[in-house]
Formats: structure tokens, C-alpha cells, sequence
């Protein structure tokens, strides 16, 4: 990749950035590119070629941008080599596709001078505009149209697993406080024997909250672990890059030590309450009430866990069928079997007719066309004053196979005229989008950019479901430099091996980098794709904590009855009743937090749909069916499995037992 740059702090291995990109042929390496293209050899004054065309001299290697850098390079050139590359790009008004970084003086008033800014503009441009300056912290995580060079993040995605993992944690931390007053009883005379030999209630507590937090530092050594076994996983999963050990360094080795202590405090601080606030005298008769608030705090917990993970599964299930929906829903076009060719030739449509011709000879070739793009890359825009109105469109320059290449179909007129390209570099087409937006009558009248209008194309979705369909700008004319070739569906690794026969002969220099055009599309879900899976993942490892959680608390809540149980066996109690009574104690609650979750996980996808879909799944009512069935027939079999073993105990043993 080549970006033109200005250099702030960067110290340089070699050479000397200060003057490094002065005059127009000025390039500064990385010390990978550097290595790659020059070896051990000192590259400083060394000549770089591009396509043949043009000379760059190495004036300044530097170390190689970081990996999670907002941006990624090889190398940087000086912007004045533009004047010579590209006439007119630096100096014409009609060209706005630089990216300009600005290095403000310290205290600046930011909104002020994006005022005048604007006022600038329109003043030497006659465009209206309202140009805000984002910070360049800010840019990864902005909403602004970011180019395909920076890497951009999902603010939203960060949120969602930072809550996901936050929802866990609280999970973890349920179970450990119910487990822990459910079991108060069993260290109720240990209370009471303690403070009838004078330990105070605040050394008690103290001694309570120290266990809570040499468990979650313990949890927290295991979690270190499992996260360098599987870290690996992790990034292939959510393609990112992960190191466990950056975690071990400051300021995150001491946030996670503080974060131990906090939840170690928070999780133990009300077992430390119930175990501390027995009365002695009745502690040591054995005597023990059990309080109904108690009792009313820990199946709220139960509940409040099983509500989470219950609107997680929903969550995944939508994910998915959302991601499957914007696969195969209708475009607009025929995405199947076209691939894309860049040839880096902005003269390729000139150029390239004969090499065409080599290609439609291949068999399984059916049609090519030369375009500046195809669906899912269309990021380039123009503006423009007709009739006073101004005029805002996508650009996608196109020849006259594109529309049958694409599979478009036309709304009126007709499409371009292959006869001694009667309609090059005079002609255009634009969407419906085009028409409604700016409320044309009689589109054909208009001539955007002084180009006759001779067609309308039926909408498609030439950028991501993400957005609604914009107006587009089709001329016949420009930069056409791709290619887009459909083959047949059968044998395409035979007829893409010949294509790349052809390409080299045509393009020697150039490497064949082909890719298909559904490829092209499906790329812009991967994100959503890979949202789905961590959800899928961490939604199935939240349902076993709850339901380890459960299994805890039915085991001990059984054992606490074992005397009631044996008693109404000895009555004459049949063990499907036992298990019936026991099961219902539970499985209710479970309902419950079905009931409770349905509408929340309804809000929260409903939402997310809105703010990044405008073609959207529906929420059917039996994907919340789905989710609380699997939910309650897991609790289910998870209590009636204890429920029976206690059902079937010999009464003797259990009334021996108390």
C-alpha cells in the first residue's frame, strides 16, 4: 500500500524524516519494505520504481507502524508527486478524493474554525458544505465515511462484548452469593462458636470478604491461563489479534488487580452480612431461622441470570438470521459467478479490446465488461449545481456490457449503445433512487455533469443492506480499469487458470488479484458474521454457569428438605409427586425469567435491526418460543434429575439423616 503522509514524531532508523519528503520524488520506507525490496543493503538514495512510470528516491526508513495502528503502511510519498502523477488532482476543483490531516496549534477554537472552513469552501468551490474537524483519536471509532486504507472499529461491537462480559462476571458472581447464603447454615455454629469467644462482627466480615477475594484472584490466575490456551481460537474467531500478555504490563495489571478486589468486595459483602447477622444464643441451640427475604433474594438472582442468558440466545438466533437474510435476499442484480479484475490501467476500456477478445475466446467466458467498480465498492461520490439544486450522487463509470454483466434491469429508456461507442464519454444512466430523490419529472431533460440521461436502472444495492439505496451516476466514460467477467458455474478454477494465462501476457508486471463479486458482497457482513459467533459462544457458556448455578442450588435446597421428603414418603407420597413438587419449586422461576426477558430481547434486536439494517429479518413470535423452550426443558431435566434421586432415597436413611 502507498499513502501520502506527513510524519509527526516518528524517529527514523535511517536517513533523516526532517526533509525526507521534500520535492515531489521523496518516499520513505518501512524497515520490512525495506528489507523486503532492498535486503541487508543500505537503502538511503536508493531508486524505487512505480509501474514503470515514475522514480522515487529513499531518503528515510522508520520502524514498522504498530499492528493495532488506525492506519497501515509500506511506505510514504510526497504529495507533490501528484502534480506530476495525476495533472490537475491537486490544483482542480472537481477532485475531493484527498484525505487532509490537520495539525492544530494547542488551545485552537475547533468549532470556529470549522466556520470558516466552511465559509472558505463555498467561497472558492461554490459547494455547500459543513465540514467538521474529527479528532484523529476519534476517527477509528467515527461514523464518517472512513477509506478502505484505515482500519475502522464498531463502537457498538465494543460496547456489546464489554456487556456480554460484564454479564457473565455478574452471572459467576450470582451463583457465588446464592451458593454461599444458601450454605449459611453450615457455618452458622462455626458464627457462633467465633463470637462467643469475642470475635467482633467486623472481623468476621473481614474474614468472609478475604475468602470472596482469594477466590476471584484464583479465578483470575485460571482465567490467564485458559486465555493463553485459547487465544488463539479467540482471534480466529473474531479475527482480531489479540496478545494476553500486553494484559500483564501497566496500567492493566493493576486495573485487574483492582478489579479482583472490587468484585471480590461486591460478591462477598452480602453472604459476609447473612453469615454475621445470626443471633449466638440461637446459633449455638442450633436454632436457626430462615429468613423469607433471604429466601426471595436468591430465586430473584436465579431469575435475573436466567433472564440474561435467555436474551442472549434470542440475540444469537437474530444475528444469524439476519446475516443469512442479507445473503440471500434480492440485491437488485446477479451476484453469482462475476469475478473482478483490477488491471491498474486507467485507460483499460482504450486499451484492453483486444485482450477482451482473448478472454470471451475462453470457454466458460460468457460476458466482460470494463467499469470503475462493481457493487460493493462503489465509495466514490460527485456534486454538482443543477437548476440552483445541488446535486449529490454515487459515481460508478461503467461501459456498455455492465448492465448485462450485473444483471440490472432497466426502469426506462435504454441502456448504452455498443456501435462506435456511440455513447462514450457522452452519456449516462442513473437509478430511481436518483429520480425520487431530487424529484425529476422528466429525468431525461437533465444533464447532470453535461451528460445526456438515456437511461434509468431499477434500484439495486450497489453498497452494503447497512444503507438505504442512494442516487448513482453511471456514466459511459472514465476511469474504467476493472474488470467484470461472469463465467459459467461449472469448472471455474479451470477458466480462472486461463484467464490468468491471458493475464499475464497482457499484464506481466501487474499480480492476478481476482475476487468473486458475492465474495465481495458477503465481506461486508463479517463483522455481523463474527458478532454472531462470539454471541453464540459466550451465550452457551453463560447458560452453563446459570444452569451449574441452578444444579448448586437444587442440590442444596433438596438436601435441606431430605426430611420433609422422607416424611411424605413415609405417608404414602408417590415419587412423581415428589419430583413434580420439587421440579415446579424451581422450573417456575425459570418461567419467569422467560416471561420477563421476552420483551427486553425484543427492544434490544429491534434496536440493533433499525440502526444497522434498512432490509431487516422479522422478530417472529417462535424465536422467543424456541429460546425458552431449550431454557426450561434444560432446568427442567437439570432439577427432575436431582429431584428423582432424592425422590428415591430410602425414607429411614433421610429421617436418620436429621
Amino acid at each position: 500500500m502507498i499513502i501520502v503522509f506527513i510524519f509527526d514524531d516518528t524517529e527514523a532508523i535511517l536517513g533523516n524524516l526532517e526533509h525526507a519528503l521534500d520535492g515531489n520524488n521523496g518516499m520513505v520506507l518501512t524497515k520490512s519494505a525495506a528489507k523486503s525490496l532492498f535486503a541487508d543493503k543500505n537503502p538511503i538514495g536508493e531508486v524505487v520504481n512505480m509501474d514503470g512510470e515514475f522514480d522515487f528516491v529513499v531518503n528515510a526508513v522508520i520502524p514498522d507502524i504498530p499492528e493495532n495502528s488506525f492506519y497501515q503502511a509500506d511506505c510514504f510519498i510526497s504529495i507533490q508527486c501528484f502534480l506530476i502523477l495525476s495533472e490537475g488532482l491537486l490544483t482542480s476543483n472537481d477532485g475531493w478524493s484527498v484525505n487532509t490531516f490537520v495539525e492544530l496549534e494547542k488551545n485552537s477554537n475547533v468549532p470556529l474554525l470549522e466556520e470558516k472552513l466552511s465559509k472558505d469552501l463555498l467561497a472558492q468551490y461554490g459547494r455547500k458544505s459543513n465540514f467538521g474537524l474529527l479528532s484523529y483519536a476519534d476517527l477509528y471509532f467515527s461514523d464518517v465515511h472512513i477509506p478502505e486504507e484505515f482500519e475502522h472499529g464498531n463502537k457498538q461491537f465494543v460496547f456489546l462484548f464489554i456487556g456480554i462480559a460484564l454479564f457473565i462476571i455478574v452471572i459467576a458472581c450470582i451463583n457465588y452469593i446464592n451458593l454461599t447464603t444458601a450454605k449459611a447454615t453450615s457455618r452458622a455454629r462455626e458464627v457462633g462458636i467465633r463470637k462467643v469467644v469475642g470475635a467482633h462482627k467486623q472481623k468476621l466480615m473481614k474474614q468472609f470478604l478475604s475468602e470472596s477475594i482469594i477466590l476471584i484472584f484464583i479465578s483470575l490466575i485460571i482465567g490467564f491461563l485458559l486465555a493463553e490456551l485459547f487465544i488463539g481460537e479467540f482471534n480466529l474467531l473474531a479475527d482480531t489479534n489479540f496478545h494476553v500478555k500486553r494484559f500483564y504490563a501497566f496500567p492493566f495489571n493493576v486495573l485487574f488487580i483492582l478489579g479482583a478486589i472490587v468484585l471480590g468486595i461486591i460478591s462477598g459483602l452480602y453472604p459476609a452480612f447473612a453469615l454475621t447477622s445470626f443471633k449466638t444464643v440461637e446459633v449455638i441451640k442450633g436454632k436457626i431461622s430462615k429468613s423469607r427475604g433471604d429466601n426471595i433474594a436468591r430465586k430473584a438472582l436465579v431469575v435475573f441470570q436466567f433472564v440474561i442468558s435467555l436474551v442472549m440466545i434470542v440475540g444469537s438466533i437474530v444475528i444469524y438470521r439476519q446475516i443469512n437474510h442479507v445473503k440471500h435476499t434480492n440485491l437488485g442484480f446477479e451476484k453469482d459467478n462475476v469475478i473482478r479484475l483490477k488491471t491498474n490501467d486507467a485507460k483499460a476500456f482504450e486499451n484492453a479490446q483486444a485482450f477482451k477478445d482473448e478472454l470471451l475466446a475462453i470457454p466458460g467466458v460468457e460476458k466482460i465488461s470494463f467499469c470503475y467498480g462493481v457493487p460493493g465498492e462503489v465509495g466514490h461520490g460527485m456534486v454538482n449545481k443543477i437548476d440552483g439544486e445541488d446535486i449529490s450522487m454515487r459515481l460508478l463509470e461503467c461501459d456498455d456490457e455492465f448492465v448485462d454483466v450485473m444483471g440490472l434491469q432497466m426502469a426506462s429508456g435504454r441502456n448504452f449503445s455498443g456501435e462506435d461507442n456511440a455513447d462514450y464519454e457522452r452519456s449516462c444512466m442513473i437509478n430511481e433512487a436518483a429520480v425520487r430523490k431530487y424529484g425529476w419529472k422528466d429525468p431525461y431533460t437533465i444533464r447532470p455533469w453535461n451528460f445526456k440521461i438515456v437511461g434509468i436502472v431499477k434500484d439495486f444495492n450497489f453498497e452494503s443492506l447497512h444503507l438505504p439505496v442512494k442516487p448513482l451516476f453511471m456514466p459511459f466514460w472514465g476511469n474504467m480499469d476493472n474488470m467484470a467477467i461472469r463465467i459459467t458455474g461449472s469448472n471455474q478454477k479451470t477458466i480462472i487458470e486461463k484467464i490468468e494465462k491471458a493475464w499475464m501476457k497482457q499484464y506481466p508486471e501487474n499480480p492476478f488479484n481476482f475476487a468473486f463479486v458475492d465474495q465481495i458482497i458477503d465481506k461486508q457482513y463479517k463483522a455481523e458474521e463474527r458478532l454472531g459467533k462470539v454471541v453464540s459462544y459466550f451465550s452457551v457458556f453463560a447458560m452453563i454457569i446459570a444452569f451449574m448455578g441452578l444444579l448448586g442450588m437444587t442440590s442444596f435446597m433438596i438436601q435441606q428438605r431430605r426430611r420433609e421428603i422422607g416424611i411424605r414418603k413415609v405417608y404414602g407420597g408417590d415419587v412423581s409427586q415428589i419430583i413434580n413438587m420439587l421440579s415446579f419449586e424451581f422450573v417456575k422461576w425459570v418461567i419467569l425469567a422467560f416471561i420477563i426477558s421476552v420483551p427486553i430481547s425484543y427492544f434490544l434486536m429491534k434496536t440493533w435491526l433499525d440502526k444497522n439494517f434498512t432490509s431487516q429479518v422479522e422478530l417472529e413470535w417462535w424465536i422467543f418460543a424456541i429460546s425458552g423452550f431449550l431454557v426450561i426443558i434444560i432446568s427442567l431435566l437439570t432439577v427432575s434429575i436431582q429431584a428423582y434421586r432424592a425422590a428415591m432415597m430410602n425414607p429411614v436413611e433421610s429421617l436418620r439423616y436429621e
